[in-house]
């Protein structure tokens, strides 16, 4: 045989193993990214729609990236329009769908203008809610965290000091955009909500890990809380979902004299302990969850096992029963080392990772429980 015909063969070969390991991840990816949509707030029949016969991942991350575009689009005629409310639901949607569309790009510089059009229109759209979300930037080192602040009502007509308030920690592969409905559940309760992203995650992406500490965000939190003078400083709550879970604890376990409530969803106790970390090898899905390297980075300065014990405040732990990346044995284990007399410990038997299976009537459960509490 030639070198010519070697390498042919060579070359059809990879191409082969490339498109099988393609459709493979295409198989394994698509039913989850699905169930995270829907109970995000993407439509279930135009999501059906959109990825109907896909057959490769590009051709999946273009079809997403094409509904973004289309809404952006009529957002835009509507916005020329001046019916802003109308513009407004078609902003959010082109929102949602970019920001479903780059969580699965591998290059960086397209998954950054991708999650850039995400946060664009979720801005355009934010002062049109029903209840409004104002863009804020907290004050955080060298640099700032960007975010949104919501009422459940007029912030003119608000007694001060009167309002209680939840601090929203997203997950490392999510953004305070993906929060939109667990917030609008809060506020539904009649408690304002505080969404940002932290170092690393969404319009802090080109921040540092390194940069996230407890002292630091602690502080930052507290004195934005209390600039904003319509809200309580002794009513905080957190909610906090996977990382941002184990963040959660962390800061409840720290700081308990500050937070009254603490509610953590599929947060990892150690995100190296050896079961987790096996697992996740073996699950295609990691970079929809969480990134092992990322998590590597994290391990040491957030494992809450040792911690958990100092938490004093309600705590609400939830977790999936299928979830791969933190076993039911996980969310169990920090159920039981809480200390805090106030606890309670809720498995969703048929769910995987931050319980989106359980969506949206799981939100609306939680936003209940804080404000009973709150």
């Amino acid at each position: 045989m030639s070198r010519l015909t070697t390498n042919r063969t060579n070359q059809t070969l990879t191409k082969f193993l490339n498109e099988v390991s393609d459709n493979a991840t295409l198989r394994m990816i698509l039913p989850v990214l699905r169930t995270r949509a829907l109970a995000n707030g993407i439509y279930a029949e135009e999501f059906a729609q959109a990825v109907n016969k896909v057959k490769s991942l590009d051709d999946l991350r273009y079809r997403l990236t094409l509904t973004a575009a289309n809404y952006q689009e009529k957002a835009r005629y509507w916005d020329d329009l001046g019916l802003l409310v109308r513009a407004r639901d078609h902003h959010l949607q082109a929102a949602l769908w970019s920001f479903y569309a780059q969580l699965i790009m591998k290059d960086a510089k397209q998954r950054s203008q991708t999650y850039n059009m995400c946060s664009r229109n979720y801005e355009l759209a934010a002062p049109y809610f029903s209840y409004p979300g104002r863009k804020i930037e907290i004050p955080y080192k060298v640099a700032t965290l960007k975010g949104y602040l919501r009422f459940p009502g007029n912030e003119d007509e608000i007694p001060s000091g009167s309002l209680p308030v939840v601090v929203l920690l997203n997950a490392h592969k999510s953004t305070k955009e993906e929060l939109h409905y667990t917030e609008h559940a809060l506020l539904r309760q009649g408690m304002a909500t505080i969404s940002f992203d932290y170092p690393g995650t969404g319009e802090s992406i080109s921040e540092s890990f390194d940069l996230l500490n407890l002292d630091s965000l602690c502080n930052a939190l507290l004195l934005f809380i209390a600039e904003t003078k319509v809200l309580d400083a002794n009513r905080i709550a957190l909610h906090g979902a996977s990382l941002g879970g184990t963040l959660a604890l962390s800061l409840a376990a720290k700081f308990p004299q500050l937070f009254k409530v603490c509610v953590s969803l599929s947060a990892p106790a150690d995100v190296l302990a050896k079961q987790s970390q096996n697992k996740l090898k073996r699950d295609l899905l990691s970079h929809l969850v969480e990134e092992e390297e990322d998590l590597s980075t994290l391990a040491q300065r957030f494992a809450v096992r040792s911690i958990l014990s100092d938490i004093s405040c309600s705590t609400l732990i939830i977790g999936g029963g299928k979830d791969i990346f933190v076993p039911f044995a996980e969310t169990k284990n920090i159920f039981e080392m809480l200390s805090c007399q106030d606890k309670k410990l809720v498995i969703c038997s048929r769910a995987k990772h931050i319980c989106f299976e359980m969506m949206p009537s799981l939100r609306y459960e939680i936003a209940q429980w804080i404000h009973e509490r709150i």
